[in-house]
């Protein structure tokens, strides 16, 4: 049996990052809805978790691709490596560019897990990118994206400065899980005694209205398939989630995936016109 590969951390100024991290909060103000500030990054997007799975293929070829990107630094205590805004990271377009913040900025963090890793970063932007960027930089058969979590809510900076350790709320916070294909199952399921079309439709159309009227979980896990359709379909999963996020802080809790949905498509008939 193969001996997996030790890399030790690299010194970078011998964790420059660190010490900037103590010197600054990491929150800033987003935006302002109805006289309350909504958090944001110190890279200008808002903050809202985001959590990407991945399963490692090939460890040895993983860590040695991982350790060649000079934006990765390996912290020690905390026992996981360093996703920083430097180096190859400085092409990614975030809110505020490499040169409108002060100091090394951590983007993310990405821990070990049984036979993977997650990464964990502070706004959809970040894990959007996230993606592509190390699909760029580390093979597919070393590293594979397999789902993401996120989160549904915005917080106040308030609420955000009691929040030490991302990997903490994503562990201490319950998660919906999501498996599309069992709404699927439970459709058939539903529809299998109905012969007549328009009754057929009628059920399926009771079943996701129900869904879609159902409480947005704080954290929910769905599948990716980012290798088979590309970045977009998460990109609007994405965007559809903040929309709903902003409507709820603003008091709009009826406010659904569906209303989303039709906000987008309105809006995309628009620009076409």
């Amino acid at each position: 049996m193969k001996r997996k590969k030790k890399v030790k951390g690299k010194k970078r100024g011998q964790n420059s990052w660190l010490k900037a991290k103590n010197k600054k909060s990491r929150v800033s103000a987003s935006n302002t809805v109805k006289g309350v500030e909504v958090a944001g990054t110190t890279t200008g997007e808002v903050f809202q978790p985001m959590r990407l799975h991945y399963d490692i293929l090939n460890h040895d070829d993983f860590i040695t691709k991982l350790a060649k990107l000079r934006c990765i630094d390996f912290d020690p205590p905390g026992k996981r490596w360093v996703w920083l805004y430097i180096e190859e990271a400085k092409a990614l377009k975030l809110a505020r560019g490499i040169k409108e913040v002060a100091g090394p900025v951590v983007l993310g963090e990405l821990l070990p897990k049984k036979n993977g890793a997650i990464l964990n970063v502070r706004s959809f932007e970040r894990g959007r990118q996230a993606v592509e960027f190390f699909d760029k930089y580390i093979p597919r058969d070393a590293l594979k994206l397999t789902h993401v979590t996120i989160c549904n809510k915005l917080f106040t900076v308030k609420e955000v400065s009691t929040i030490k350790s991302l990997h903490q709320y994503f562990e201490q916070t319950e998660t919906l899980v999501r498996r599309p294909e069992k709404l699927t199952e439970d459709i058939m399921e539903l529809t299998a005694g109905i012969d007549d079309q328009e009754e057929r439709m009628e059920a399926v159309s009771q079943v996701l209205d129900k869904r879609d009227k159902e409480p947005l979980p704080e954290l929910e896990q769905f599948p990716v398939y980012f290798y088979e359709e590309g970045i977009d379909q998460l990109k609007m999963q994405l965007n559809i989630s903040q929309i709903v996020a902003y409507e709820h802080w603003q008091g709009n809790t009826g406010y659904t995936t569906m209303d989303a949905i039709h906000t987008l498509m309105s809006e995309a008939a628009l620009a076409d016109k």
